[in-house]
């Protein structure tokens, strides 16, 4: 046990002693008796009824209150007159009052008083050694005096003179701070230390494990920011859209009364929400249902399952992401108004879904809920799915088409349905193919778009609205890059856009709320500038209402809004493009 007294903490004195009584000296005696009969108990054991048995300068009030701290005034009315403060915390005990009223303590002068209350709490200098030094806290000088069983000794604040403290010794010595703050905290890679300088390197936050990053002008571990998510693609359908971002992740926003969205209900979203899935390589909006490709080749399909177009060998809608079944091999994926299909990475294809007019492929016009293989395509490098008809470009720069053909979509110069691929008559130099409601177009290698098919809104793009069972060229497109044409929506036709090498874009075709983008609702014959696009990466156009673009990581969509799906938080129309809440 041991005590410590600080000589310039006088605050208060004992009661005057009357030197000049007999009684009073007398009394004086008794209690220096009685306090060197306290020998040895802890605090703890501190216990009026078992007999004194530890010596200090002011009895205190027994045992209710044995342990612990404790201040305020304490009077033994049997052995004691002190009646000062009385600090104590476990076996130690602080003492306010003159060290000259303890016996073993007489002359020694200005020996009074308590460190303070919150350094007695202090764990730093506690300890069940007797030092001489070491005692840690600021504002204190002078001489430091311990009493501790009759010995006085003298102890020094190594902090107020400037020194550090030698535990093994207990004194103080002067070979500087135990380290250097050099600014505080040192949280860079896999060091993590605070520094006091007169207790050394304290272990305080590793960044690295705690999931946080070094703020270099601070020196401590804040929360790491997410990385900017970029959009890498995006895909409009009827009423929504969805977008693939630079994490694998997809975000969908507008129509989800199928659960088209894909985020687990069926509640329109005016913004951007994440769809149930994760790993994503590519995505494709259909009509009122959704399918992806995962980086492990397997798709996954939400929304409307009418005759099985999510692929799962239901008809139960799903308003949240479904693996279609057996395929785990799949490098492209498209969506259409009733089926779907996959490009695999042998470079056959499959399809499923609504196979009236002989759409999926495979020579019948049998429905199918789960893949079947498109017959005689191996050498496919993409596909474009549309209402009710398919095409596939191939790797040798021509392109296959089959299903309905009443408009001449199919681009073999008849207007007969086809169960089976058909060759486009001539293509051989396709880069993209795109197909429509009723219209497909292809990219060519040179820069030029040829458009087949109907062309009842001129969304052919030879300015005319005639019709073409073969391919013709677009009006004034010669540096196009990508394309995609519209779904269009129940008997309605649609529109076209491009994107040109020169990151803008142009569009043609149906503008009834304005998806051409240029600022009004009249149709065009030939192809018109999207206002305030540049950087255009990808255009999107399958949507019979709207249109969105990829814009250097973000994007942007114009059209009708009546569902959100333009995704800037409102259900307002808008003729130019709008940026979406990403």
């Amino acid at each position: 046990m041991k005590k410590y007294i600080n000589d310039k903490s006088v605050k208060k004195l004992m009661k005057k002693r009357i030197y000049d009584s007999s009684i009073t000296k007398t009394l004086v005696i008794l209690i220096a008796l009685f306090a060197l009969f306290f020998i040895s108990a802890g605090c703890g054991e501190l216990s009026f009824s078992a007999g004194p048995s530890y010596p200090k300068c002011c009895v205190i009030n027994g045992p209710s209150n044995p342990i612990g701290c404790v201040q305020g005034s304490v009077v033994d009315n049997s052995a004691s007159t002190c009646t000062d403060y009385f600090y104590q915390y476990g076996n130690i005990e602080f003492i306010e009052g003159n060290c000259n009223d303890l016996p073993e303590c007489s002359g020694l002068q200005n020996c009074v008083g308590v460190y303070n209350e919150n350094e007695v709490n202090n764990p730093y200098f506690l300890s069940n050694q007797e030092y001489s030094c070491g005692i840690y806290g600021t504002g204190t000088e002078g001489n430091l005096y311990q009493c501790i069983n009759g010995v006085v000794n003298n102890i020094q604040d190594c902090f107020a003179s400037g020194k550090t403290c030698d535990n093994t010794t207990n004194s103080c010595i002067s070979t500087g701070p135990l380290c250097e703050p050099a600014g505080g905290y040192n949280c860079v890679g896999d060091v993590s230390n605070a520094c006091d300088p007169y207790i050394g390197w304290i272990v305080v936050e590793d960044c690295s494990i705690t999931g946080k990053v070094c703020d270099v002008t601070t020196g401590q571990c804040i929360a790491a920011m997410p990385p900017t998510l970029r959009v890498e693609d995006v895909s409009t359908g009827t009423g929504h859209s969805c977008a693939l971002l630079s994490n694998d992740k997809v975000k969908c926003w507008g129509r989800n009364s199928y659960g088209q969205l894909g985020d687990g209900s069926t509640t329109n979203n005016y913004v951007p929400i994440y769809t149930l899935i994760d790993n994503v390589t590519q995505i494709n909006a259909g009509s009122v249902h959704t399918c992806a490709v995962l980086g492990d080749g397997s798709a996954k399909c939400w929304g409307n399952n009418v005759n099985g177009k999510l692929g799962d060998g239901s008809a139960t809608n799903s308003p949240t992401p479904v693996l279609v079944s057996g395929i785990n091999n799949a490098i492209k994926i498209d969506a259409g108004i009733s089926h779907s299909c996959v490009v695999l990475n042998d470079s056959r294809v499959k399809c499923w879904g609504v196979n009236t007019y002989g759409q999926l492929g495979d020579g019948s016009t049998t429905n199918r809920p789960t893949p079947v293989l498109v017959s005689g395509i191996n050498n496919a490098m993409d596909i474009s799915v549309s209402g009710s008809s398919t095409c596939a470009l191939l790797n040798d720069s021509t392109v296959k088409c089959w299903g309905s053909n009443g408009y001449g979509q199919l681009g073999d110069g008849s207007a007969t349905n086809s169960p089976t691929p058909v060759l486009v008559s001539g293509i051989n130099n396709a880069i993209k193919v795109s197909t429509g409601r009723r219209t497909t177009c292809a990219v060519l290698s040179d820069g030029s778009a040829k458009c087949w098919g109907g062309n009842g809104r001129g969304e052919i793009g030879d300015g005319t609205t005639t019709n073409r069972p073969t391919p013709v060229l677009v009006s004034g497109i010669n540096n196009s890059v990508s394309l995609s044409s519209s779904l269009g929506l129940d008997n309605d036709w649609g529109h076209t856009c491009a994107v040109l090498s020169d990151g803008s874009a142009k569009c043609w075709g149906d503008n009834g709320y304005g998806m051409l983008g240029d600022g009004t609702t009249v149709e065009s014959h030939i192809p018109v500038n999207v206002i305030d696009v540049n950087n255009v990466i990808n255009i999107s156009a399958t949507a019979a209402d709207h249109t969105c673009a990829v814009l250097g990581g973000s994007v942007k969509c114009w059209g009708r809004n009546s569902y959100g799906q333009l995704g800037d938080g409102s259900t307002t129309n808008s003729y130019t493009p709008v940026d979406v809440l990403i």
